[in-house]
């Protein structure tokens, strides 16, 4: 569905914002049309602008943050391709869901630290990010290279800086 896909929607507040901010940032890195917001209102006016030919990754443990909700019930109108990461626990995002992919369900939805679902989550992240680009991995990592080396301009010219700033 995602390499199908000519934009790619990542959702994900709390703990599940990080799965669904790296998924984005890689996808981004490899040439993939895809977007990611903090601001889950300015994430809902993207949605304007979807189509069938989109898909939707929303990210949430809990499946009842209320948000990604909205946000999958919102692309689903829009014929939007649904895929929920959540824990195998029914809830009303699974409802959302075209296809539901499940992490471990061993946190209680109120915790102390969303350690296991997080790790959980990214993996599954990176799981959909290696599936995205296993059959151009020569040309995307060629690419990965020079976005790399750009940034790395950046550390050199604040390295540069500050030796020039102690001088």
């Amino acid at each position: 569905v995602l390499k199908k896909s000519r934009r790619i929607y990542t959702l994900g507040i709390g703990a599940s914002m990080m799965p669904a901010y790296d998924l984005f940032h890689k996808l981004k890195r490899a040439d993939f049309d895809s977007l990611f917001s903090l601001d889950t209102n300015m994430m809902m006016e993207f949605f304007n602008y979807m189509d069938s030919r989109d898909a939707v990754v929303a990210f949430s443990y809990s499946g009842q943050s209320m948000e990604i909700i909205q946000a999958c019930e919102a692309a689903r109108e829009q014929k939007v391709t649904v895929i929920v990461v959540t824990r195998n626990s029914p809830s009303r995002l699974q409802e959302t869901a075209d296809i539901c992919l499940f992490v471990p369900n061993q946190e209680e939805v109120m915790r102390v630290g969303a350690f296991t679902s997080t790790n959980t989550s990214m993996m599954m992240a990176d799981l959909l990010y290696l599936g995205m680009i296993q059959e151009n991995l020569a040309a995307i990592e060629v690419e990965l290279v020079k976005t790399r080396k750009l940034v790395e301009r950046l550390k050199i010219k604040n390295r540069e800086e500050k030796a020039y700033d102690r001088n």
